[in-house]
């Protein structure tokens, strides 16, 4: 059994060669962090909305920076321990946060979190995040899936082996990466729910 690409169109190039193009898609939808907490010490961050409980506010993630900065002055936080990192660590960093006054990331330029746009609404949707390394092996080419790494689920089917064994495959993708299917064993992938956020830009 092979691993296969999920394309989304091919198009002959001015060469006459027959190229993949990915389809631009225009949407303002984005993976996020749902916050939580009423203080810096109880804060928490889900990839899921959490009806039963009111969104964190924004003062609440920037007092956990200024906590931090404190603490890195002394060596102690603010419970009286010794803390064991030597700079400031903001929260997700690389996704969008939602909290009680819109959508913001961290700027590291200012060292602080920038407020992007306010949420218009939701999109549930499915990622498969890694329990183990993973080797695609396409064509001529490996390609290596990292324990860990998450990536957005697109699309579901049945192949079979070549011992006709039915074998369910998930076609996956990351932002700006092409598609791979790729066999969905329980012992290696996990399957959940993501709540991505549609948000406007600040005006």
């Amino acid at each position: 059994m092979k691993n296969i690409t999920a394309m989304n169109s091919w198009k002959f190039d001015k060469k006459d060669n027959l190229v993949l193009q990915r389809n631009a898609v225009v949407s303002q939808l984005a993976p996020a962090v749902y916050m939580y907490g009423d203080n810096s010490d109880e804060l928490c961050g889900t990839l899921y909305i959490m009806d039963d409980l009111e969104s964190a506010s924004i003062e609440a993630l920037r007092q956990d920076i200024q906590d931090q900065r404190g603490a890195l002055k002394i060596g102690i936080d603010k419970h009286g321990k010794a803390i064991d990192f030597d700079s400031i660590h903001p929260w997700d960093e690389e996704r969008f946060l939602v909290c009680k006054e819109g959508v913001f990331l961290w700027d590291w330029e200012t060292e602080n979190y920038i407020r992007i746009g306010m949420v218009k609404g939701t999109e549930k949707r499915k990622t498969v995040s890694l329990k183990k390394d993973l080797v695609v092996h396409l064509v001529e080419s490996d390609f290596r899936l990292e324990r860990g790494t998450s990536y957005d689920l697109v699309g579901e089917y049945v192949t079979y082996s070549e011992s006709l064994h039915p074998v369910v495959m998930l076609v996956i993708h990351q932002h700006r990466c092409v598609p791979l299917a790729v066999p969905y064993y329980r012992e290696n992938i996990m399957i959940h729910n993501h709540d991505y956020v549609d948000w406007r830009l600040n005006r």
